[in-house]
């Protein structure tokens, strides 16, 4: 980052991102290389030992040759809004860590900041439930759920087929740097799967999963839209 920030290597990890993304569109590119080197094997080993092995997998061979990365999901952050106490506006929905919204965390929400938070979060919430929430295991009703509408089915290969539309969706239109068009185009697509879904039925665990990662996907692209400032999570270019 040299030459690219004020604060060079320390520059703030959603600006980090933007320029990856830039001149990996300049070179055509897929990836950016990590040096390590200043390391030795024995120190990288201790001190990351996944990695490490990950990478060792791959015929990486660390700390002589450099890691292949590129920007992933951590600009992706958690959004249910909490009180202090981990309770939402549903009555008895408790939530906390990345995938909570304390308010506590601005543009650059870091690794450890995350776990501080889990551990934080996660006892206040813990502390609240066992002090005011009262359980009752007496009602055994049974909840049945029938719908004329649901006389679709469609086969695997449909739901094999719709996850890699998602995933192609969520990575060309809603990554870290996001346009209005892509985020609208994505928006329109992703209605076209939900409409064909939400009129099939679904009973293997892999066709819900799919359906889950649909829902998800549509509602990460409609806050996008509703968004008009950028604050870390993603940069909206327009």
């Amino acid at each position: 980052m040299q030459g690219k920030h004020e604060l060079a290597d320390l520059a703030p990890r959603d600006i980090v991102t933007r320029f990856i993304l830039a001149e990996l569109a300049r070179t055509g590119d897929n990836n950016v290389f990590l040096d390590v080197s200043s390391m030795s094997t024995e120190f990288f080993s201790e001190r990351f030992p996944t990695i490490y092995k990950e990478c060792e997998s791959r015929g990486i061979s660390l700390t002589k040759d450099m890691i292949p990365v590129r920007p992933a999901q951590h600009y992706l952050m958690g959004g249910v809004k909490t009180d202090h106490d981990g309770s939402t506006t549903l009555k008895g929905l408790f939530c906390c860590g990345e995938a909570s919204r304390t308010g506590i965390h601005g543009a650059n929400r870091l690794a450890s900041n995350s776990l501080l938070e889990c551990l934080v979060f996660g006892r206040r919430s813990a502390r609240y439930i066992n002090k005011n929430i009262v359980t009752s295991y007496t009602d055994n009703k049974k909840i049945n759920i029938k719908s004329d509408c649901l006389n679709n089915n469609l086969d695997i290969d449909f739901y094999t087929n719709a996850e890699k539309k998602i995933k192609h969706i969520m990575s060309t239109c809603a990554g870290a740097i996001r346009h209005s068009n892509n985020l609208l185009r994505a928006k329109n697509e992703l209605n076209e799967l939900v409409q064909t879904l939400d009129s099939t039925s679904m009973s293997l665990p892999y066709e819900f999963k799919v359906y889950n990662m649909l829902q998800i996907s549509k509602d990460v692209v409609e806050s996008a839209i509703a968004r008009k400032d950028s604050v870390g999570a993603h940069y909206l270019v327009d």
